[in-house]
Order: C-alpha cells, then sequence, then structure tokens
C-alpha cells in the first residue's frame, strides 16, 4: 500500500515543559541522523520538518503489522519518538489548551493521509486515524496532474 503523508506546523512563542523539550531534541536528532542518510543523493533538493517526519513515521507505524511494524520499531529515534509522542499525547494537549496557554502559544496543525484510490484503508488504520484528527483522502496516482492540483 501506497500512503502519501503530508504535515505542516507553525509555532509561535512558547513555552515547553522539560519532556517536551526531549521530545523536541529526539525528534532533531531523528531528523538529522535521516538527513545524512538524504544528502549521500548529490543534486537534488531536499525538504523535511523534524516533527513531520516524526508524525510521517508514527503514522505508518500505527498503520503496519507484521513485519513491517517490527522494522520501523528498530529504527531506534522513531520508536522513543513514538513512545514520547503516545505517552505526552494527553498532557501535551492539556497544556496546549489549558487557559494559561492561550496567551502564549499558537499551534497550527495540518496533518492529512493521502492514499492511492486502488487501495482500501483497514479498518482499524482509519480508526487511528480519526482519533489522531487526521484526515484522509484518496488519489488517482495514475494522474499525476491532478494530484498535485489536489
Amino acid at each position: 500500500m501506497i500512503i502519501y503523508v503530508f504535515f505542516a506546523i507553525f509555532f509561535s512563542k512558547r513555552i515547553f515543559s522539560q519532556s517536551i523539550n526531549e521530545l523536541s531534541r529526539s525528534t532533531n536528532r531523528f531528523a538529522f541522523n535521516l538527513y545524512e542518510k538524504v544528502i549521500e543523493k548529490k543534486n537534488s533538493n531536499i525538504f523535511f520538518s523534524p516533527i513531520g517526519l516524526s508524525t510521517a513515521f508514527a503514522q505508518v507505524y500505527i498503520g503496519s503489522n507484521n513485519n513491517t511494524k517490527n522494522e520501523i520499531s528498530k529504527f531506534i529515534w522513531c520508536l522513543i519518538i513514538l513512545l514520547l509522542s503516545f505517552q505526552m499525547n494527553f498532557s501535551f494537549s492539556n497544556q496546549l489548551f489549558s487557559p494559561e496557554a492561550n496567551s502564549i502559544i499558537e499551534l497550527l496543525n495540518a496533518n492529512s493521509v493521502w492514499v492511492n484510490n486502488k487501495f482500501e484503508l483497514k479498518p482499524e488504520f482509519a480508526k487511528y486515524l480519526k482519533i489522531i484528527l487526521i484526515h484522509g483522502f484518496t488519489l488517482d496516482v495514475s494522474k499525476p496532474s491532478e494530484c498535485a492540483i489536489k
């Protein structure tokens, strides 16, 4: 199954707790380790977002099973990020949306999963997408120019 994951996140001035800072450090470490591998390919443009990469891998991990899930879990920084993300999800949300935070934090987050229209999402994965508020869309990948417009 081919899944296209797009993620954008924008922050304004904010205060993070120690656990949030650790998540940030782990996320950045993961992204730069991956970046070192990606830049081995010469003469190409590269754009990445550390939190975006982590979120994309977390989404793929949630939707995977068997050998794929095992292989992803071997990727240590991804696993650390996943564990921290799931563990802190509710406390982070509470911090973000508390009355005290409204004056210092602005978070705009857009997640979506784009799936080849020839495939169908497994119901369990679709359920997880709804839980973490990610919208799913289908694309006809045989028509790239139409996909680009979306």
